[in-house]
């Protein structure tokens, strides 16, 4: 079985990922590369890119991945809704208590560093953006996360979530408990 387009030729899906996927086994890195192979099984024709403003030419869509840290999705999505090119967004999404974040953490790094850590994050937003570019652990260019900086001063992570959920033409969240939540949090109704 072969997806198809209007035109009946093979569908042709863009996956975004961020830059470095597959450094680290981690669940979005997981996640990407199974959807890839399933539509590649159903003869979908899948290409990869990992840049802010992907070039969609000769995609029927772009499917954009995660919204843990939304600024490459927020970013990407406008890039692509401006060109008028359908999105799909795998929503990889959840928030945690912060009783349950703190425990964590406390596990984690000790209460020692926990303590260290919490400092090092209330004051890193309030530093220049070179030196916060230091104190963070990144293998971005400076230039592409001094671009999350400025963004991150205009508008919060949440309402970058909202505008996503709201402009992508549909989402994918990865469970009924996630669209739940998803639903609750930020009143989508986008599928």
């Amino acid at each position: 079985m072969e997806w198809r387009n209007e035109r009946s030729a093979i569908v042709k899906v863009l996956m975004q990922t961020r830059p470095g996927l597959g450094g680290n086994l981690t669940g979005d890195v997981t996640q990407v590369r199974k959807t890839a192979e399933a539509l590649e099984e159903l003869g979908v024709e899948v290409r990869f890119s990992d840049t802010l403003e992907p070039d969609p030419e000769g995609a029927d869509v772009v499917h954009l991945f995660s919204t843990l840290q939304p600024h490459y999705t927020y970013l990407r999505l406008k890039h692509l809704k401006a060109r008028g090119v359908p999105v799909v967004v795998s929503t990889i999404y959840w928030e945690w208590e912060p009783e349950e974040q703190r425990a964590e953490a406390l596990l984690r790094l000790g209460a020692f560093r926990l303590g260290v850590s919490q400092v090092v994050n209330a004051i890193r937003p309030h530093l220049p953006d070179r030196l916060r570019y230091r104190l963070q652990q990144t293998d971005l260019p400076f230039d592409i996360q001094a671009r999350f900086y400025a963004l991150e001063r205009a508008i919060a992570p949440q309402a970058m979530r909202r505008h996503i959920y709201d402009n992508a033409d549909v989402l994918l969240p990865n469970s009924h408990i996630e669209y739940a939540f998803l639903k609750e949090r930020f009143d989508t109704d986008n599928d």
